[in-house]
């Protein structure tokens, strides 16, 4: 009896405990979760922000994956507020996994971020991306 009670106690613990890291933090931007990563990424950091998501890849110095909840009233206001393009590196990261801007001299990466909407927030290096530049309307 004893040993069926410790085994369906261990079973329930296995059972929150995949539950609770399959939860997706950042409610209010994954609220479907976090995208999925075609290559697995060692060592990433989920860094949640008011209105963002970045999955950062300290070994690439780069965002996996950025996620931004967008609305038409949001992409409106965005357009009227001037871009800020100073650069600091991100201090929720330790020294060693963070960004500088001398990581990408000359490699071609855009300085306008992932986040379309929230670049004004600040460039941080976890937001260095190469891209394509479109017009705001496009990401609504």
């Amino acid at each position: 009896m004893v040993r069926s009670f410790i085994a369906l106690l261990l079973a329930l613990s296995a059972a929150t405990a995949a539950v609770a890291k399959d939860a997706a933090p950042c409610p209010h931007v994954l609220s479907a979760g976090q995208p999925a990563v075609r290559e697995a990424a060692r060592d990433t950091r989920l860094l949640c922000y008011r209105a963002y998501a970045v999955l950062y890849s300290p070994s690439t110095r780069t965002a996996l994956w950025s996620a931004e909840r967008l609305t038409a009233t949001a992409v409106e206001a965005a357009r009227k507020l001037p871009r800020d393009s100073d650069f600091y590196e991100e201090d929720r990261l330790p020294p060693s996994d963070r960004a500088r801007l001398q990581d990408f001299a000359r490699s071609g990466y855009d300085r306008g971020g992932t986040e379309r909407g929230l670049c004004r927030q600040g460039l941080a290096g976890r937001e260095l991306q190469p891209c394509q530049h479109r017009p705001a309307a496009q990401y609504v």
